[in-house]
């Protein structure tokens, strides 16, 4: 029963990380490829102002995601990884209560 409720847990945690890095890889894909458009469209000397402005503006968006999701996979991680020491360990610490509640909460969205 342990190494069950151990595989649903693993299970959940490998999806929770997966869509913040799915996401992540894919806007970096499609950085990647605009960037390499613009690249030729300036060696060719084939670029408008308008094009490079909305590089400009899709450059920062995919930043912006990319950004937040690679920061939402480091804070499950952080999560988790404290949630698993402080279930095997008898060490007092100091904590805040709401934060704490939050990371368990976030810990457990797959199931709940």
């Amino acid at each position: 029963e342990k190494m069950a409720s151990l595989g649903g847990l693993v299970a959940g945690v490998a999806h929770e990380i997966n869509t913040p890095v799915g996401i992540g890889l894919t806007g970096i894909t499609h950085f990647l490829d605009i960037t390499e458009n613009i690249m030729q469209n300036y060696a060719s000397e084939n670029m408008s102002k308008e094009e490079f402005e909305n590089y400009l503006k899709t450059s920062k968006e995919l930043a912006i995601m990319i950004n937040f999701n690679l920061d939402r996979t480091a804070h499950l991680v952080r999560s988790f990884k404290q949630i698993a020491v402080d279930q095997t360990s008898e060490e007092k610490r100091e904590f805040n209560l709401t934060e704490y509640i939050d990371e368990i909460l976030l810990s457990l969205q797959h199931i709940i």
